[in-house]
């Protein structure tokens, strides 16, 4: 059931930069604001490009470093439920203004209302959360499954607006590798931290 649901969040990412131009990246220094953080304690992970952010931004803290991506807001429905999804991607520079995906990340709720929720969904035992790597643009490179025993799996919207597809607030959480043979381009633990975002629907 896991695996399906990996593997069309997957499929979503593939279809959702196969539509769309290499365009030129924006090249954005990030600035690390000094505050109060726990002791980082994981393995760096890897950093890539934000990509154009022309439906929202992102940024935050990757396994204690600071972190930006393109960001896109989605509505979904399950089992009659309204939910809010978040839809983010950066990108590799390959030179001769090429710029190809590198990471795909989907956390979400069932929520469509300002609040602070968790990504579980209590009625598809799941999260409603993804992250992939890809390597040579399309290839499927690592897959990585929530960490249920991590208490801050949780998103809040500061402000959420359906009727024009729009919101702000930030979240954290903590995922796992769960490809069988992994890459080893990847540490085992990725965690994302004070992730800010400001998101449109597409």
């Amino acid at each position: 059931m896991r695996s399906v649901h990996y593997i069309l969040i997957f499929s979503f990412f593939i279809s959702l930069i196969s539509s769309c131009d290499p365009g030129t990246i924006i090249r954005e220094e990030i600035e690390y604001v000094n505050k109060p953080h726990p002791p980082c304690v994981t393995v760096p992970a890897p950093l890539y490009l934000p990509g154009e952010m022309l439906y929202g931004r992102v940024s935050g803290l990757k396994n204690c470093l600071p972190f930006m991506a393109s960001a896109q807001l989605s509505f979904f429905e399950y089992n009659g439920h309204l939910g809010t999804d978040l839809l983010m991607t950066t990108y590799e520079d390959w030179g001769n203004n090429t710029y190809v995906n590198r990471e795909n990340i989907l956390v979400g709720t069932l929520a469509i209302q300002k609040g602070t929720y968790s990504m579980f969904i209590t009625e598809a035992n799941d999260y409603e959360a993804g992250y992939t790597t890809t390597q040579d643009f399309d290839v499927a490179e690592d897959i990585f499954k929530m960490d249920s025993s991590y208490n801050r799996n949780e998103i809040t919207f500061s402000q959420l607006d359906r009727s024009i597809g729009h919101a702000q607030g930030f979240f954290n959480c903590r995922f796992l590798i769960a490809t069988s043979i992994p890459s080893g381009h990847n540490p085992d633990t990725v965690i994302f931290n004070d992730c800010y975002f400001d998101a449109w629907k597409k």
